[in-house]
């Protein structure tokens, strides 16, 4: 009887927490829902070598949430003139979006990244149409890897953001109404 209770006790405490975001996208689904994340896709090039391009894909997954609804858009940060941060409303600049995230693949500084204006140009948004499950859903417009105004070097990414309630992704302002996830490969354009 101890040794089960000792290995019951051992394999709680080896089991991951969950961020305020995952718990509240695992707490919006019902139990044995099916799961969903709005996964984000890497930089690419787009239609010219001129112009670059990312995606979203909803993938199943059991950290995931129910809604299927949300959307992505391309980020970037000046390598010489990044903001250090510890969340979004660090980030937020008149008629842009901000974003408070890792600087590399992995690193744990964050920093401000913000959305190409016009940021509809670079962004596929479905707030209320549920996004095809397994498929790549290509951003709207393609942008310049070089923002007007922004020293270079230029680190770029995906976004993808969840709606957890009706319109988190556009008003949220919380974990417990959207959830962000950023890509992992950062593409840098000298």
């Amino acid at each position: 009887m101890r040794r089960v209770v000792f290995l019951l006790s051992a394999s709680i405490l080896l089991l991951p927490t969950l961020s305020t975001a995952q718990q509240a996208a695992q707490q919006t689904a019902p139990p044995n829902a099916l799961r969903f994340i709005v996964d984000p896709g890497d930089v690419v090039p787009g239609p010219s070598a001129q112009l670059i391009t990312g995606s979203i894909t909803l993938k199943a997954s059991p950290s995931g949430s129910s809604p299927r609804t949300g959307g992505g858009c391309l980020i970037y940060t000046s390598v010489p003139n990044h903001t250090p941060c510890t969340n979004d409303s660090q980030c937020q600049n008149p008629g842009i979006g901000g974003y408070c995230a890792n600087f590399d693949e992995g690193q744990a500084a964050k920093v401000c990244w913000h959305q190409p204006q016009p940021a509809q140009q670079s962004c596929h948004r479905s707030p209320t149409e549920p996004l095809p499950v397994g498929r790549a859903v290509p951003f709207d417009h393609p942008t310049s890897p070089y923002p007007s105004g922004v020293q270079r070097p230029i680190r770029w990414r995906v976004v993808s953001c969840q709606n957890l309630v009706a319109g988190g992704c556009q008003n949220g302002t919380t974990d417990q109404e959207r959830v962000y996830r950023y890509s992992v490969k950062i593409k840098q354009f000298d």
